[in-house]
């Protein structure tokens, strides 16, 4: 009875062996075919990227080795350009060559994969809650002790036996007899020593097993918890590098646009080049992360991938130059008659002005010239101003559809109203119908926006009525509250007061530059009232206070 259920217990045991076992190789396979789904995901938009970027080296070789033959480029930009060849055609064949290799059941993600972050605390409290050993030593070892018992050598039977002697000789009868017993077997054990050591060793292994997993598992976790923070530290270094090389082409554009003697198009090329170059670095590290991803998803399979992390996007990647502030600027007619269009994008560029408010007027060069400009940077957040009082009497309607026809408002973000009752004639003797007409003319011009999904905002004094301040909260995405004349910190904190309250993250503070001596005196104005939304009122006015700083200081 006792060595049948001995022998009950090892198969039960070989069984669970088998089943880890098979549980160990399924987990193999998962790992192998979604690192394959992984890389070769990310080595589709590589090629992408390769593709445009050797498309931009052949012809630049050409040219290339022309300049260098004429000796009209150094030696090492014809080498740079040469390895850069190399380079793209290395890359080419190691993601052509895995991407085209005959795989079945291949397999797509059907979504990009996204950045995501890692929760160290929730990576050990799932490692805890869902212990996963896939290990198949525990039921091995207690096998080898099952059948290495003492006992099992021991043997014990008994027998009952029935003899029949059929004798030939006739002198002599036959002759039966009944006889029982039994046996017991006991080996001679020499090693009785050796064996407690070795029992006593199988005992300490099935009493720690449980801890030494877990043990191993979390050092395991965290170790790959470094490992994939590296990787994202890295990529943000590359994010950062790669913001670089777009302000140098940004340099390099507007030179060209501005046919200065300095643009050299094999420089730019070649930062062109880098760019991309950039940009597969950060795949590759994306694709690292993932693959670590992979391994931890194998760790604890049990548990989502989702219990442990969170998706990150350039807003909380702490970059903080992919992601400017709403910083804000107004764009008056005089920017244009001042400055060219270059000029004006370009300035807005660098100094990170999002949105953009152009100011409309149906003057016809001047709309040309604005409608032009939009077209050339529709990609940038422009919304379009309109400040005209009289709009207050005669109402938007006829207004915004002829807006409409001049301007392909696909590329514009938003209306913008700097309308102004509180500077009417008899705005004292009738403020109430004064608000009255306001309110109506921002419901036609919320009607407009939302018809076209465009944004609505407002410009107003801090000095209008809760009533009012209520229905702009309604109707506006964004109010400016043009903080004018006193720029005194306690007196706008105070005046502004009961806008905060009611508006909240709508508030954008706005500044002009005639109550400032320079813009430092500004940018410092707008720190110590601690709004997140700022805007300045204006941009030609900017332009003048940058050239005078530079003036200053070549005078110095």
């Amino acid at each position: 009875i006792y060595e049948s259920r001995t022998k009950n217990k090892i198969l039960r045991l070989e069984a669970e062996a088998l089943l880890k076992k098979q549980y160990t190789s399924n987990l193999n396979a998962f790992t192998a075919k979604n690192t394959e789904q992984i890389i070769r995901h990310f080595n589709e938009k590589k090629i992408d990227i390769l593709n445009a970027r050797k498309k931009l080296n052949d012809e630049q070789t050409t040219t290339v080795e022309k300049l260098w033959s004429i000796k009209h480029i150094t030696k090492d930009d014809y080498l740079k350009a040469i390895q850069n060849t190399t380079d793209i055609n290395a890359q080419y064949n190691v993601y052509r060559n895995y991407n085209e290799a005959q795989i079945t059941n291949r397999a797509k993600f059907d979504f990009d994969l996204p950045i995501l972050d890692l929760d160290l605390a929730k990576l050990f409290e799932n490692a805890n809650v869902n212990p996963v050993d896939t290990s198949v030593t525990l039921p091995n070892s207690e096998i080898a002790r099952l059948k290495s018992a003492f006992i099992n050598d021991v043997s014990f039977s008994t027998y009952a036996r029935y003899s029949y002697y059929d004798v030939y000789n006739n002198n002599s009868p036959n002759r039966s007899f009944m006889s029982v017993g039994m046996n017991l077997s006991i080996p001679l054990a020499f090693n009785q020593k050796e064996k407690r050591e070795y029992y006593s060793i199988q005992g300490h292994l099935l009493t720690q097993k449980e801890e030494v997993v877990n043990h191993d598992t979390q050092l395991n976790l965290l170790n790959y918890y470094y490992e994939y923070q590296y990787k994202l530290k890295q990529f943000k270094n590359l994010y950062h590098k790669r913001l670089v090389f777009l302000e140098l082409l940004r340099t390099e554009r507007v030179k060209n646009d501005l046919h200065d003697m300095e643009f050299n198009p094999n420089t730019a090329l070649f930062i062109l080049d880098d760019y991309w170059s950039n940009a597969i670095e950060l795949l590759d590290l994306k694709q690292d992360m993932y693959k670590i991803l992979l391994t931890l998803k194998t760790k604890l399979p049990n548990v989502s991938t989702a219990e442990y992390t969170k998706p990150l996007n350039l807003s909380n990647l702490n970059i903080t130059a992919s992601n400017p502030p709403f910083k804000a600027v107004y764009v008056w007619s005089d920017a244009f008659k001042n400055h060219s269009q270059t000029v004006i994008n370009e300035y807005c560029k660098v100094n990170d002005f999002n949105p953009v408010l152009i100011s409309y007027n149906t003057t016809k060069l001047y709309l040309q010239d604005v409608s032009e400009f939009i077209s050339k940077n529709y990609t940038s957040n422009i919304h379009l101003m309109l400040g005209s009082n009289k709009l207050l009497n005669t109402g938007l309607n006829g207004y915004l559809d002829s807006l409409k026809k001049n301007i392909k408002l696909s590329f514009v973000k938003g209306i913008h109203l700097d309308l102004e009752p509180h500077t009417l004639k008899d705005f004292k003797e009738n403020k109430e119908k004064s608000f009255e007409n306001y309110i109506v003319v921002l419901k036609q011009a919320k009607k407009f926006a939302d018809d076209n999904k465009l944004e609505l905002s407002v410009s107003i004094p801090l000095s209008y009525p809760e009533n009012v301040l209520e229905e702009l909260n309604k109707t506006c995405n964004n109010v400016y509250l043009m903080a004018y004349e006193n720029v005194d910190v306690d007196f706008i904190s105070k005046k502004s007061a009961e806008e905060k309250a009611i508006l909240k993250t709508k508030c954008v503070l706005a500044l002009r530059t005639k109550d400032f001596d320079n813009r430092t005196e500004m940018d410092q104005l707008f720190k110590k009232l601690g709004f997140v939304k700022t805007a300045y009122h204006d941009l030609d006015d900017l332009i003048k206070f940058d050239n005078t700083s530079i003036n200053v200081k070549e005078e110095k």
